[in-house]
């Protein structure tokens, strides 16, 4: 339409619509704002969810890690637990040979002490009874001589 040969009316008309579509564009432009407001609280939101389980996720990975040495360094001491405990075992094997070795020299020479007082016994009961002898001999003697 050439504006020239519009009449007054139509564009009256013309400027009514105007309004009307500047009207329908304010309200629609504040409904989209509206929505795209929260649209974007809620991708905020979404993003300091994302923020948060990542913190979270950090936090469980480093634990896992920290769980992690500490179950390798009870497995180096568990090993070392055991050399120890294999050692200590074939130390006690030669404590208890060198054990079994001395209670044998034990009783060895048990079974001597035991041969030496029966043989003292028997020396004391021959001097004993040379005693007497000599003391025959001797009364044997003095009667003789008296």
């Amino acid at each position: 339409m050439d504006m020239k040969h519009c009449s007054g009316s139509q564009n009256k008309d013309l400027v009514l619509k105007l309004k009307w579509h500047n009207i329908a564009a304010t309200q629609l432009t504040h409904v989209v704002e509206g929505r795209l407001k929260g649209v974007m609280e809620e991708a905020n939101k979404e993003k300091a969810q994302k923020q948060v389980a990542k913190a979270m996720l950090n936090e469980k990975v480093l634990e896992l890690a920290t769980v992690e040495r500490r179950a390798a360094f009870a497995k180096k001491a568990w090993e070392l637990a055991e050399r120890k405990a294999k050692d200590l075992q074939g130390k006690l094997g030669e404590a208890e040979i060198k054990l079994a070795e001395v209670a044998s020299i034990v009783s060895t020479c048990d079974k001597e002490l035991v041969d030496l007082k029966e043989t003292m016994k028997t020396c004391e009961q021959v001097f004993y009874n040379m005693g007497f002898k000599d003391i025959e001999n001797l009364v044997g003697v003095v009667v003789f001589q008296a």
